[in-house]
């Protein structure tokens, strides 16, 4: 039974699904796709960890970047406020198709993995800070962000379908298993259950907008429709909340009583919600205008991108302001994969990874990692039809089996030649077992 196969191995691979003996532990499932799987993205190489005592700490942060056309160059330098030159640009805008997104965001993460006991309905806990950015916007409204109205004298800058939500919150989840044998297969299901905190929420949803520059540049003509949502604006203290809401992740496995050992798996990362509070704040515009009296050449080309003189078009916009809470989806991602042990220290992972309703970013991947008596070596490959291939590594070395160091990234070319790639993800954790 499940828990004779957990007492008859005293050394764990945490992160492996499989225990020296080869039999099948349902209990590293929990620890491989729900504490060490990455929660902004399910598509990351993966850290094994040899300790010698299953409880332990866990410290953790990443950072990922995705988007099937800002290099990752670009988005470095945006993020951290560097100088974009026009190389930066050049390089951006040929990638650019008419409909383009981008998905960043960044998670720490402290984790207490407890000592199993039998009917253990929670047997982890961890604290996460997390930050998922979300865009998706036409060619001609990154142009006009970074290079201002003067290449569209004469023409209309289409502007429409322009989507944005930014979510920063905590996280407080509480993990536990459930699972059970049959005669030829074994099945169990890892929960995750999520509090969070909401710290800041914003959404933006441009339904149709086009900007017109008149050839020589004497005015304008503004037509927008849209909506933007903001979280709580007041001057709030650390530990204030903007909001609150919940989530679930979840990992169902199924795996055949075969002397092969394997393991079908069906996972959901982020499945939730946050209700931000009543002091949000909605704005709607819809309106058309024609506007002069401003040197257009110059409009939108200030120190921050984003400002868009907003001072100053917001009296031509007729807003429409009002207080009142709102609810936010969080990106959820769905992984379907198969996982195989195929000699003594190589296991194998094909999948295939998705965001409901968001075509530029599914994966397809193969992952090999190959288990060492005190070090882990992961490779990865993954295609995306937005990116095309990328080539991951990672590894993890333990040290006289009680504190293990790991680093990973899932596009290690990315790193070598920023400028050429769109997508990376950045790990670094470092875990120790309790006596």
């Amino acid at each position: 039974n499940l828990q004779s196969m957990y007492d008859s191995i005293s050394s764990v691979y945490i992160g492996d699904v499989f225990r020296d003996s080869a039999y099948f532990n349902w209990n590293d499932i929990e620890l491989r796709y729900i504490n060490f799987y990455r929660t902004d993205d399910p598509l990351f190489v993966e850290t094994g960890f040899y300790l010698k005592n299953d409880t332990y700490y866990l410290f953790s942060g990443s950072g990922n970047f995705n988007s099937n056309a800002i290099p990752v160059s670009f988005a470095t330098k945006l993020l951290t406020k560097k100088f974009i030159d026009e190389t930066d640009k050049s390089n951006a805008y040929q990638n650019l198709i008419e409909t383009n997104e981008a998905l960043t965001g960044y998670q720490f993460e402290f984790n207490y993995k407890m000592p199993y006991k039998p009917n253990q309905i929670i047997n982890s806990i961890s604290v996460r800070q997390r930050q998922t950015i979300d865009l998706e916007f036409p060619r001609d409204a990154f142009i006009l962000a970074f290079s201002g109205n003067a290449v569209y004298h004469g023409a209309t800058a289409n502007l429409s379908s322009i989507k944005y939500t930014d979510y920063r919150f905590r996280e407080f989840d509480f993990s536990g298993d459930a699972g059970k044998s049959f005669q030829h297969f074994n099945f169990n299901v890892h929960y995750n259950l999520g509090l969070i905190d909401g710290q800041r929420g914003e959404e933006l949803n441009v339904t149709n907008a086009s900007l017109f520059t008149e050839e020589n540049g004497e005015y304008l003509e503004v037509a927008a429709n849209g909506k933007f949502l903001q979280s709580d604006t007041r001057k709030q203290k650390f530990f204030f909340s903007d909001g609150v809401g919940a989530k679930t992740d979840l990992n169902v496995s199924l795996s055949p009583n075969t002397k092969h050992a394997m393991a079908f798996n069906f996972i959901v990362n982020d499945l939730g919600v946050i209700r931000w509070n009543s002091y949000s704040k909605s704005t709607i515009v819809d309106t058309s205008f024609h506007f002069t009296g401003i040197d257009v050449s110059n409009l939108l080309t200030t120190g921050n991108h984003f400002a868009f003189n907003a001072d100053t078009i917001r009296n031509y916009l007729g807003e429409e302001i009002s207080n009142g809470d709102f609810v936010s989806n969080l990106p959820t991602h769905i992984t379907f994969d198969f996982v195989t042990r195929v000699a003594g220290i190589w296991e194998t992972v094909i999948g295939y990874s998705f965001i409901p309703n968001r075509n530029n970013f599914n994966y397809s991947f193969v992952r090999n990692d190959f288990y060492f008596s005190q070090f882990v070596l992961n490779s990865m490959f993954q295609y995306g039809k937005s990116f095309g291939f990328n080539f991951g590594l990672g590894g993890s070395y333990s040290l006289h089996d009680q504190i293990v160091f790991s680093l990973g990234s899932d596009n290690v070319l990315a790193l070598i030649s920023p400028s050429d790639f769109t997508s990376n993800y950045l790990t670094a954790r470092v875990a120790f077992s309790i006596n």
